[in-house]
């Protein structure tokens, strides 16, 4: 892909690897978070790579595992999934594939470091990841029970990790997101959900539907799973934000799940300026907010790290992943 779009030479430094190790990142437990929204387009795999970009910047160990069968993340990612390199690379879908027929099928402690490759040139050489691939749509029609699997399989590396990163697919349950949010629990039960919501009423649909799929895993394989945060998402400039915008925003933060309790507490920031930034150009500082820029498009279509992007808007969607990921660590920390 190197070359076949005018993006500039940071664009072209894909075809180095940056090894951008610089120490051995938290020493105990790993921060996992599950990335889920049942709306799709709402900026899911651009959080859960921004933040795999920013951690690994930072020498952290960093696992991403892709449950989307469109394996958007590991494609940003560089890993070459089956329908578009290696047709032989092994694949999440590997791992949770049990022939029905099979009186000792392969343990998933056994295979998953087989099915754990190394991001791209220009990744982080301390980024990781379990890939998704078409096939892995095949597994929701399992008749076998899949959905510990993955959380079986990752006994045997979490230790490896400092962060574990869980692109879900956009739908409700089901096999997959069953499977990544009872491994996001962990054995610790220290895992949480991340839900990105863009200031849309697919936005807010979405919150409502992962919120309540949220509590309907607390009543089976995940009892501690909580709500690490709701991120607003893919959220316009300030010169083409809207009173719509405006108002999808207030309900944010001031609907109410009757056994959560108030979004508000768990959406991260505080609500949009009541009106526009006087500033000009320049966007309001609103903590948390991940803005709708095109570099990150860029930096996604030539499967590089937004850490490795030039210019001012890129710089503030690094800063925001930054503090989404300290907030997030910090909250770990003191559980």
């Amino acid at each position: 892909m190197c070359g076949e779009l005018a993006l500039g030479a940071w664009a072209l430094g894909r075809c180095t690897r940056l090894d951008r190790e610089r120490g051995k990142g938290v020493a105990v437990g790993a921060l996992r978070l599950a990335e889920y929204s049942e709306k799709g387009g709402v900026g899911k795999t651009s959080v859960t790579n921004g933040l795999a970009a920013v951690a690994g910047d930072r020498g952290m160990r960093v696992l991403v595992i892709d449950l989307d069968s469109r394996a958007t993340a590991s494609k940003e990612l560089g890993v070459p999934i089956p329908e578009i390199g290696d047709p032989e690379i092994f694949t999440l879908n590997d791992l949770l594939y049990v022939n029905p027929g099979d009186d000792d099928p392969l343990d998933p402690t056994d295979a998953i470091a087989d099915t754990i490759h190394p991001a791209g040139e220009s990744w982080p050489s301390t980024v990781r990841v379990l890939p998704g691939e078409r096939k892995l749509a095949n597994r929701e029609a399992d008749s076998g029970p899949i959905e510990m699997r993955l959380r079986q399989g990752l006994r045997a590396v979490a230790g490896e990790f400092d962060v574990i990163l869980f692109d879900l697919p956009p739908r409700p349950s089901g096999k997959l997101v069953t499977a990544g949010l009872a491994a996001a629990e962990g054995e610790d039960g220290g895992g949480g959900v991340l839900i990105p919501a863009t200031l849309t009423t697919d936005g807010l649909d979405g919150v409502t539907q992962a919120l309540r799929t949220v509590k309907q895993m607390r009543q089976g394989y995940s009892p501690t799973l909580s709500v690490a945060g709701i991120v607003r998402s893919i959220v316009p400039r300030d010169r083409e934000l809207r009173a719509i915008h405006r108002e999808f925003d207030r309900q944010l933060f001031e609907r109410v799940d009757p056994k959560l309790g108030p979004w508000g507490e768990m959406v991260l920031g505080e609500p949009l300026p009541a009106v526009a930034s006087s500033s000009g150009e320049a966007d309001a500082d609103v903590r948390y907010l991940v803005r709708q820029y095109a570099i990150r498009e860029e930096a996604r279509f030539a499967q590089v790290p937004i850490t490795s992007a030039p210019g001012r808007e890129a710089k503030r969607l690094v800063a925001t992943y930054g503090e989404i990921l300290d907030l997030l660590l910090k909250r770990k920390e003191n559980r």
